[in-house]
């Protein structure tokens, strides 16, 4: 055998050798209902679609296929988050030994407050809050101008009210006052008592309103659930014809599902701002060669069936 059948053998036996094809990628078929159990058990658990078992292509085809499903997946995945980092907040802010000016934290020092969110909680050092109302600083010459203005008759309400027009200075500084100087204290309070019993103070209370059930027949028909959470979540300062846009607007997506009667009084907002879009009139009257609606040519001017100087 010469060099050139030697070196054919190797290309001949290379050439005869059969290819791998190369497989490509394999469908997968996805388990639906397993999904959407794993992701139910996971959010049941406190989880959150962030940190959710099932990867975000069979997550995807679970949001295409259950629109309503999802919605509500959604919902209980931002209330979850909401509630972990509530509790991780409530952590480190617990964890704190010492408030930022070196005072302790303890039960009897400290105490914790909830916001108006309802949710998020703050903690307030006892000694930092008293020490505050201890410290307002105050003038010789306002203190002569109370017992002038006390001796003429005026109240301890008109000389520190912020709402008053007769007003000296802050309650807490006349307070630390009369405290520091006892004379000053020995002449103001016979005279502050003397003048409220002189004029007393009204106090003008806002009368409560208790909404029950709201009827929606027009003689005694029983009542709806969607339109009484409706009626008690929008609130009634509204003029007539936007509250009533509103009210409609809500209750048609509480039917369609995109509102729930639980989020009623939280999202009202958004409704208002959409009634006040379509029908502006922040800047001015509206002209009466505008259009009655959004929709049509009709001028207001055409819709007056009485005379404006009738």
């Amino acid at each position: 055998m010469n060099i050139d059948q030697r070196a054919s053998v190797p290309r001949e036996a290379k050439a005869s050798a059969p290819t791998k094809r190369k497989v490509g990628r394999i469908a997968s078929i996805p388990d639906n209902d397993g999904n959407a159990a794993k992701i139910a058990a996971h959010l049941d658990g406190g989880g959150t679609l962030r940190d959710c078992p099932v990867s975000a292509h069979f997550r995807d085809i679970l949001k295409t296929e259950r629109p309503e499903w999802w919605a509500d997946t959604i919902r209980k995945s931002h209330a979850n988050t909401t509630a972990r980092k509530v509790r991780t907040c409530r952590e480190k802010m617990m964890a704190k030994t010492h408030c930022r000016n070196g005072h302790l934290l303890t039960a009897e020092t400290s105490v914790v407050r909830t916001l108006k969110q309802g949710q998020w909680q703050v903690r307030r050092c006892l000694i930092c809050e008293r020490g505050y109302e201890h410290t307002r600083s105050y003038k010789a010459d306002d203190i002569a101008n109370v017992i002038e203005r006390a001796k003429a008759g005026a109240s301890m309400y008109k000389l520190t009210s912020y709402h008053s027009s007769e007003r000296v200075m802050a309650l807490g500084a006349l307070k630390n006052a009369m405290r520091d100087n006892p004379q000053v204290e020995a002449v103001l309070k016979p005279l502050f008592t003397e003048n409220s019993l002189r004029n007393p103070r009204r106090l003008i209370t806002r009368k409560q309103v208790i909404r029950g059930p709201t009827l929606t027949g027009i003689i005694a028909g029983p009542p709806h659930e969607v339109f009484t959470a409706v009626d008690g979540a929008v609130p009634r300062y509204l003029d007539y014809h936007t509250r009533k846009d509103v009210m409609s607007d809500m209750m048609l997506a509480i039917l369609e599902g995109s509102l729930t009667i639980e989020d009623a009084p939280r999202r009202w907002r958004e409704f208002s701002r959409i009634a006040n879009r379509m029908f502006p009139t922040k800047y001015g009257p509206v002209s009466l060669d505008a259009p009655t609606f959004h929709d049509s040519s009709t001028p207001l001017i055409e819709r007056i069936s009485v005379g404006l100087w009738s």
